[in-house]
């Protein structure tokens, strides 16, 4: 159609060589991130959203599993129209029906009582145990793929997962790999930090430095520095006067200290990967169950 003819357009080779005709880009919420609103020939809308991957392309079959709420799928440069001049090599775009602009991001659901926090943190987590039931796995996530619609779990796909650059809530990829035979503790190592940032307020690997930055690839290499070096709040002989916090974290390490130490010798355990030899991935979701029990029913959190 004439509209192709003037304006660049993308298209996807896994649905029917659909063409996808630029309308506008929008706003991101990440510098690793770029939004479309695109319509086709048939003047059907969409939302086109590129993710960076790093520099190799991850098995089809991970970006075809059920979880995504893609319809097609749109891949570097070098696979689709030379011609196009918007994406790099290392982007791949998923396609969305514009009712993903409708879903309620994660972080913005929770913005409500602790009620509600409660459940909302409810439904993650019977939604991970549900996929992983189906021998699917995320193998980590971080929350800014969480999206909520009518009280469910939307989980789009993240290209991070292969190339983890700024995500506080999963495994640097350099100790990931030890846990490929078992990536259900990679998801609940993201379960659990995400979590506890609800519960302490505070990201459990952030130190000092990542407080005067937003950048996001500073904000990692402080946080792959801290996960590696164990320089934590779960140091608790050193926590109160370890290098590298700020006063703000006080509040935080009272509450650490106040909190049963079931519960934190869990946490710990589940964010420094000592995962007991017992634990199977069911006992790890129930324990994670009463994790959300516990900050329901304490007093020390809101």
């Amino acid at each position: 159609m004439r509209m192709f003819e003037q304006k660049q357009y993308f298209i996807s080779k896994f649905s029917f060589e659909n063409r996808y005709c630029v309308d506008k880009e929008m706003d991101a919420i990440s510098c690793y991130e770029k939004w479309f609103l695109t319509q086709d020939e048939y003047k059907n809308k969409y939302v086109i959203l590129f993710e960076r991957i790093g520099n190799f392309l991850p098995d089809l079959k991970e970006l075809f599993f059920e979880l995504p709420i893609h319809e097609a799928i749109i891949y570097p440069l070098d696979l689709i129209e030379k011609s196009n001049v918007y994406i790099f090599e290392n982007e791949i775009g998923f396609v969305y029906s514009p009712r993903i602009m409708e879903y309620q991001i994660f972080d913005q659901a929770m913005q409500t009582d602790k009620k509600n926090k409660v459940k909302l943190l409810r439904l993650l987590c019977n939604t991970i145990a549900d996929i992983h039931k189906k021998k699917i796995y995320l193998t980590g996530f971080d929350k800014r793929q969480l999206m909520v619609e009518d009280g469910k779990m939307k989980i789009r796909y993240n290209g991070f997962k292969n190339h983890n650059r700024n995500s506080v809530y999963r495994v640097p990829d350099y100790f990931a790999e030890k846990y490929s035979s078992a990536p259900w503790i990679l998801d609940a190592f993201s379960l659990v930090a995400i979590i506890f940032e609800y519960m302490y307020q505070w990201k459990p690997f952030c130190g000092m430095m990542t407080s005067f930055s937003r950048d996001e690839e500073y904000q990692f290499e402080v946080f792959y520095n801290n996960f590696r070096k164990k320089i934590f709040i779960f140091e608790r002989e050193k926590k109160m006067n370890q290098i590298g916090f700020l006063v703000e974290q006080r509040p935080v390490i009272e509450k650490w200290n106040s909190t049963d130490l079931p519960i934190s010798r869990f946490i710990e355990n589940i964010l420094t990967l000592n995962i007991p030899t017992n634990y199977s991935e069911d006992t790890i979701l129930l324990e994670i169950q009463k994790l959300i029990t516990y900050y329901e029913n304490s007093e020390l959190f809101q």
